[in-house]
């Protein structure tokens, strides 16, 4: 899928792995999901203003425990975030500058300062996607491993998600 006004060779990235054993994940922030206030969004999860400060990300939740789904079906709208502490460092889209990371990035290979839903695996890797989806009318889907958590996160440079400002909202269906 080329992207709307870059080159025909920019295409969103596949999914990844890598490493997370630097973080504590226990640390996630919580996110609770809540009925979506659109009233054409029925049988979404909405989950309203999450972080993009932490980049330990946010863990999703439905109800008591922690999201956990097999294939999901996913939009991000009210993209509104800075890196930095300059107004010229604003972020409106899921896919951030839409350039490809390095490992200097907490999700190398996935886009610099996009959106990202990621699952911690048991041997200290993520397993992670880049968000592209902004309407309803064409979510993404993705295919998860049902037994993990699902958390979402920023791709910012390693250790420098404290100058990070704003949100995120997500839309989730559980297919």
């Amino acid at each position: 899928m080329a992207l709307e006004g870059t080159s025909a060779t920019s295409a969103i990235p596949e999914p990844i792995t890598c490493d997370g054993s630097d973080l504590d994940l226990t640390q996630a922030f919580p996110i609770q999901a809540t009925p979506s206030q659109d009233p054409s969004h029925t049988g979404w999860l909405w989950f309203n203003n999450i972080s993009v400060n932490n980049e330990m990300g946010t863990r999703l939740y439905q109800g008591e425990h922690p999201l956990r789904a097999g294939r999901i079906q996913i939009f991000a709208t009210d993209v509104a975030w800075r890196y930095g502490f300059s107004f010229s460092t604003a972020v409106r889209t899921p896919l951030g500058r839409s350039t490809v990371t390095d490992e200097g990035f907490r999700f190398p290979g996935l886009f610099r300062y996009g959106l990202v839903l990621f699952q911690p695996q048991s041997d200290g890797q993520l397993r992670a996607w880049q968000i592209s989806a902004t309407h309803r009318d064409s979510p993404q889907n993705i295919d998860l491993d049902p037994n993990l958590d699902i958390l979402v996160a920023v791709n910012d440079d390693k250790g420098r998600y404290g100058d990070n400002s704003g949100s995120v909202d997500l839309n989730v269906k559980v297919l």
